[in-house]
């Protein structure tokens, strides 16, 4: 940890009651708070997370393409026959890209979850400096990691831009509305990683199971399948619907980002609402449990 970022700190609140925490802006106001602490945190979780290695960031961008090369691979046949009669039938340049195209975009929205819940149960345990030298936000190391994979995302999307062009010509203007699409995808993450990173400190096997889950989610999110294929199963569609926030999430980035559509307002609207009480769920857990980390470490 630099110097700068040791002699950033602020006194944890430890008797403070949950109402403390109940408002909405509560997160917000440590974010701006610590904005400058929050930076250097990012930064650490970019930078650090390369550093060392040959190519450096530019694993950023290798590695989704390698994931895309696998699943392109493994599910191309497949996926082509399943993308078939979509919007863009006909209007494609290169129709052999259609598929990788579309799943390029879930994977990418995808990672944003997956990259910090896939370590989320060991943010607090990895840090065990942060909870007993250092007295500071704790709740920050989620919000860093978000931001991280946020950053990640975006460099992806320059490739992403690029598939889209050469498949068919043009880069539509309502991409400009993807950004609408990572508000939900990061506050449900955020949400989820706070949860996980409060209850790893007392769970130490919690992490073992996490994986599997985001494993078994990315399959029940339309990723490497159209939501069409799910839409056959009625029922199976509907559950995916109401319990999956990146069904809608994925969708609605696709048809922005791709189709040139606008999004699905209502939908959007409604996951943005649900995702933003997973984060406050989240939250309170987080800032309820966090003064029992020390003793549990």
């Amino acid at each position: 940890m630099s110097e700068e970022l040791a002699v950033i700190t602020v006194h944890a609140d430890r008797g403070d009651p949950i109402r403390r925490f109940i408002s909405p802006t509560a997160p917000l106001r440590t974010i701006w708070r610590h904005h400058e602490l929050l930076r250097q945190l990012a930064r650490r979780e970019i930078v650090g997370r390369y550093r060392g290695s040959y190519l450096g960031i530019l694993w950023a961008l290798l590695t989704p393409l390698m994931t895309l090369a696998v699943f392109t691979l493994v599910f191309g046949a497949m996926g082509r026959h399943a993308w078939a009669g979509s919007s863009l039938e006909g209007k494609l340049i290169r129709p052999a890209l259609e598929y990788p195209m579309n799943l390029f975009m879930g994977i990418i929205m995808y990672s944003v979850f997956s990259e910090v819940v896939g370590r989320a149960s060991t943010m607090i345990t990895t840090n065990p400096n942060f909870v007993k030298k250092a007295v500071f936000p704790l709740e920050l190391l989620g919000v860093s990691a978000v931001i991280a994979s946020l950053v990640h995302a975006a460099m992806t999307l320059v490739i992403q831009m690029l598939v889209i062009y050469l498949a068919v010509g043009y880069i539509p203007w309502t991409i400009l509305l993807l950004p609408l699409m990572f508000v939900p995808a990061a506050l449900v993450t955020l949400g989820v990683s706070w949860a996980l990173a409060a209850m790893g400190v007392f769970f130490r096997d919690l992490g073992q199971a996490v994986g599997p889950v985001v494993q078994l989610l990315f399959f029940l999110t339309p990723i490497v399948y159209p939501m069409a294929r799910f839409a056959e199963f009625p029922l199976v569609s509907r559950t995916l619907t109401l319990l999956n926030p990146f069904v809608t999430i994925v969708e609605n980035a696709r048809l922005v980002a791709i189709e040139g559509q606008m999004p699905h307002w209502a939908s959007l609207g409604w996951v943005t609402l649900a995702s933003g009480g997973i984060a406050m769920a989240g939250y309170i857990l987080f800032m309820k449990v966090r003064r029992y980390f020390a003793d549990a470490m």
